[in-house]
This record gives C-alpha cells, structure tokens and sequence, in this order.
C-alpha cells in the first residue's frame, strides 16, 4: 500500500510539473496617487502626494513637459517616498505633469493629469478634490487649510458642486477689494456647477471677486446663477490686469446698479 501511495504522489508531482500549473498572473492595476501640494520656481520643482493603499506598489512614475513640447520626461520614485524634487531650469509658461501607479507585476494605473502654470511669483500649489478645498482658497480658513492664501496656486482635479453654498446669500467670491486673487488657478478643463450668488453687498461677482496681475486662471468651466450690483461676472466680476485662458462660464446673470 506504501509503495502504491509513493508512486500515486511521484505521478501527481510528475503531471503538476507537466502541466506548469502556477498562481493566476496578476493583472489588476494599482490604485491612483491623491495629490497633495507643489512648489515650482525657475529652478526647482517639487511635488508632494498621498500613495495608494495597494500592498504590492512598487513605484509612482513621474512625467512632465512644458506647453510647447511634445516629449515627456520621465523619473521613477520607490513607493513611500511621495515626494520628488527635480531640479532644472524652468521657464514661465504652462507645463503638463503624468502621475502613474506601478505595482509589482509591472501593471501601471490610468495617470493622474494635471497642469501648473508657472509665474513669476512663484506660488506654492495646493490640489482641489472637494468644495471645502475650494471655498479654502480665499484664506484664513480653519483647519487643515491655515496656510493657503489668495496668492497662491490651486489645481482642480475633478468637477465640483457648490450646491453646499447656495443659502442665504450663497456663495462668498474669491478675492474682495481690498483682499484680490493674484495667484494661478488651474481648472484643468474641469466643471464647478451650482454657483449661486444672491447679494448686493459685494464688490465683485463671481466665482472670483477681483483678481490682479499676476493672477492667471486657466481651463475652467463654471456654470450657475448670479443676482448682483455692480462687476458681476460668472467667472470673474472684476478683472485688473490679470489673465484667463480658455474659459468659460454659462451662468445667469442678473445686475442692478
């Protein structure tokens, strides 16, 4: 019976060893890197995120380019950095970023697309993801938003309702008279839906009040209504010197002087 069982078990690792059974390959990609902040000057480039939570993550590849080119290049960063610093030298203008996920088997997650827009200010970026992020733009908001300031840059990452602010005299714009907007605002061709603002005690209407030079808001889309006094706008109620691009705004507008 021994020598039976012996020869059963020789035969069954014979056919296992035949057939090349083995673990189903792994297939699935890694999860998608939230973004955090950037700073970007004329020389150096920094980017800080938050990894996916997936076991097996290996690396975040890193792409960039400026405006103009059509060629990215590209760094590696071992899972758990979520941090890249990269030096060179950096002209004004707009530069597009990839961030990708890389897990062990080599799969690589859809990329996180964004772009900044350097000026020669210099701001630091903060990313958008929720509407308290983007009601945090105008400063001096409580919590983990104490350090964003109407001078700095903000990126938007994916459409956003401002239904939450539409009570009372709705939303508040970004940037007053004596308080404008003077940083970057990159829209990334998303959507902010909902806007309403119902007030006659502004001086500016708008998602943004007042903006000044160097202020640049780029690839935006903003749609609601807005009942207002003087400088009412859908995008911006009143612009000095700054700049906009490729934006657009489908918002009822209602002013009485």
């Amino acid at each position: 019976m021994r020598k039976l069982l012996y020869a059963g078990a020789v035969a069954l690792a014979l056919w296992v060893s035949a057939c090349d059974i083995s673990l189903p390959a792994d297939f699935t990609p890694p999860g998608t890197v939230t973004m955090a902040s950037a700073n970007f000057n004329s020389t150096t480039l920094t980017l800080h995120w938050t990894d996916p939570t997936d076991a097996d993550l290996a690396t975040i590849r890193i792409e960039w380019k400026a405006g103009g080119d059509t060629a990215y290049t590209s760094t590696d960063v071992v899972a758990g950095a979520e941090t890249v610093t990269i030096n060179g030298t950096y002209s004004v203008g707009a530069y597009n970023f990839r961030l990708s996920s890389v897990d062990n088997a080599g799969n690589r997650s859809a990329p996180v697309v964004f772009a900044l827009t350097l000026i020669a200010a210099a701001p630091e970026f903060h990313f958008i993801y929720t509407a308290e992020q983007l009601n945090a733009v105008r400063g001096a908001v409580s919590g983990d938003y104490t350090d964003w300031s109407l001078a700095d840059g903000y990126c938007l990452m994916n459409d956003i309702s401002l239904a939450s602010y539409a009570d009372g005299a709705g939303w508040v714009p970004l940037g007053e008279y004596l308080t404008n907007f003077t940083g970057v605002f990159e829209g990334n061709g998303h959507t902010v839906s909902n806007l309403t603002i119902n007030s006659s005690d502004l001086t500016g209407y708008g998602l943004f009040g007042i903006i000044h030079d160097p202020a640049c808001i780029t690839s935006l889309h903003v749609t609601g209504s807005i009942q207002g006094s003087a400088y009412v706008g859908g995008l911006v109620g009143n612009n000095t010197n700054g700049t906009i691009i490729d934006c657009h705004a489908a918002v009822n507008v209602v002013a009485t002087v």
